[in-house]
């Protein structure tokens, strides 16, 4: 990834279970809807609801969603510290000769070479 990755947000301290927020929800297709609803914070527990996301009963109805922390609204979050570890010294091209590609026979072990081969070019 590129040296400045921060696509993940993290919830400003100030957002604690219980607080206000306006949250876009998942439509029945699985996207996120085109506006958002008043919704309380519900958990911020991430071995309940994921890795950077949150829990939010909607006012509306009541219902309970985990819902990606980018989807609360009007937010000025800080970058969240996972961003560091998706972060390369310099920015990173990944290259695939489609000769490799089409080398490869489709097995676990074939692909391991392929692997090992293009790390020992690198070298």
């Amino acid at each position: 990834f590129h040296p400045r990755f921060a696509r993940w947000p993290s919830l400003p301290a100030e957002m604690v279970e219980g607080s206000r927020v306006m949250a876009f929800y998942q439509d029945c297709d699985g996207r996120r809807s085109r506006r958002a609803l008043p919704a309380t914070l519900e958990s911020l527990d991430e071995t309940r609801v994921g890795t950077r996301r949150v829990g939010v009963r909607f006012l509306d109805d009541g219902v309970v969603q985990w819902v990606p922390i980018e989807w609360l609204k009007d937010l000025d979050p800080a970058p969240k510290v996972d961003n560091v570890l998706h972060q390369a010294p310099h920015p990173t091209v990944h290259l695939i000769r489609r000769a490799d590609l089409d080398a490869v026979k489709g097995s676990y072990h074939d692909v391991a070479n392929l692997l090992a081969r293009n790390a020992a070019y690198l070298r």
